[in-house]
């Protein structure tokens, strides 16, 4: 089985919305299965995006969540049952840690399972929208990515690529061609970000190395300066 979580803020834009609900299509007849949230903006954008409801997973932070009924598509997991207990670990990642009222630790909880599911196959991937354009490796979550970026914490904790289509290197993609990139770098096991990220150190290992060597050459001619002037 193989899963995605397509997900975002509810003040996602129109145009990208549109490229959400085709991505979803996309992705669902390339055999994925969408884990999303059920919530206005972005969430619904991927749902509508599917015609097999067996192709969705919606975890909901409680029943009757924006008007969805629980099922086998949209699924409610109580906070008295072992899965609930797997996710409550995750809430450490969260900014306030576990210091949040039982209504918020549900909303966070149910992001958990967008990136896990309740088979713990992780998701491959994130599509989303976030204001911040937060990917949790290159780009760090921020308040203004709103609830979505607790998905992403967990998602980068995992090493499992985000695709922010408020980044500048997605917000110009058709659909096609986002779906394209994101099955390549699969086939190719890439993580964009976290290639970006090791490039990165690698160039600042490089100069590190570089001012190292040039300091202690300062430091043996230092020493043979001395040397001389103490034997002038």
């Amino acid at each position: 089985m193989k899963y995605y979580a397509g997900i975002g803020s509810r003040d996602t834009p129109y145009e990208t919305l549109q490229i959400m609900t085709e991505s979803a299509s996309l992705l669902e007849s390339y055999g994925y299965i969408l884990r999303s949230g059920g919530a206005t903006g972005a969430d619904t954008a991927f749902e509508i995006g599917v015609t097999d409801k067996c192709k969705l997973n919606i975890f909901l932070p409680y029943p009757g969540f924006n008007g969805h009924t629980v099922s086998d598509s949209h699924i409610y997991i109580d906070d008295d049952s072992e899965f609930y207990r797997d996710a409550y670990e995750s809430l450490i990642l969260h900014p306030r840690g576990f210091n949040m009222s039982l209504s918020t630790r549900n909303m966070m909880i149910r992001n958990y399972f967008q990136a896990h599911g309740i088979n713990k196959i992780l998701s491959s991937f994130i599509i989303c929208w976030t204001p911040g354009a937060a990917n949790g490796y290159s780009i760090p979550t921020s308040y203004n990515d709103g609830g979505t970026s607790q998905c992403i914490r967990i998602a980068a904790k995992n090493n499992i690529p985000v695709y922010n289509l408020k980044d500048p290197r997605y917000s110009s993609l058709s659909a096609q061609e986002l779906v394209d990139l994101i099955l390549d770098n699969i086939k190719s096991n890439i993580n964009p970000d976290i290639i970006k990220r090791t490039t990165t150190n690698l160039f600042w290992g490089l100069y590190v190395n570089k001012w190292k060597k040039r300091m202690h050459c300062m430091n043996v001619i230092c020493q043979w300066d001395n040397q001389i002037q103490t034997h002038s």
